[in-house]
């Protein structure tokens, strides 16, 4: 959040969160010390492997990571997008597809705020596979 406030307006800029200065400053005193006594034989790599950072690959939720790379401007946007999409999909009867797009989309939204990054290629893909797969259907039932 308080990167956020950093650059409330415009944020730092899409998928550049790792590149955010102090992003890669390590935690002073998180050491596995632990896991070195079991694994005397560790490379220096291995070691290094578990330096933690104070900003991870991703905040584990779309709506801080909005916020910090795209700014309150990028959020009420896309959170415009998103409310039009399930306004328009409330207009309409709700049908097993509508249904389907509802959970989907319900689904996908709630498990993005404490799972995933936003951008990462592979959820969105599985996304707009599933969406794509819905729609596909409500075309077919039409004709």
């Amino acid at each position: 959040y308080d990167r956020f406030l950093q650059r409330p307006w415009l944020g730092f800029g899409p998928d550049v969160r790792g590149d955010i200065p102090g992003a890669k400053e390590t935690v002073k005193g998180w050491h596995p010390s632990k896991y070195e006594k079991e694994n005397p034989n560790w490379t220096e790599n291995q070691r290094n492997f578990w330096n933690q950072e104070y900003i991870p690959s991703h905040p584990h939720s779309w709506l801080f990571e909005l916020m910090v790379e795209t700014g309150f401007l990028g959020l009420v946007v896309f959170l415009i997008t998103l409310f039009h999409f399930f306004y328009t999909v409330f207009q309409k009867s709700l049908s097993r597809m509508a249904l389907s797009l509802i959970l989907l989309n319900g689904i996908y939204w709630s498990i993005g705020l404490v799972s995933f990054s936003f951008w990462s290629a592979r959820w969105q893909i599985v996304y707009l596979l599933l969406t794509a797969l819905l729609l596909s259907v409500q075309k077919e039932e039409r004709e």
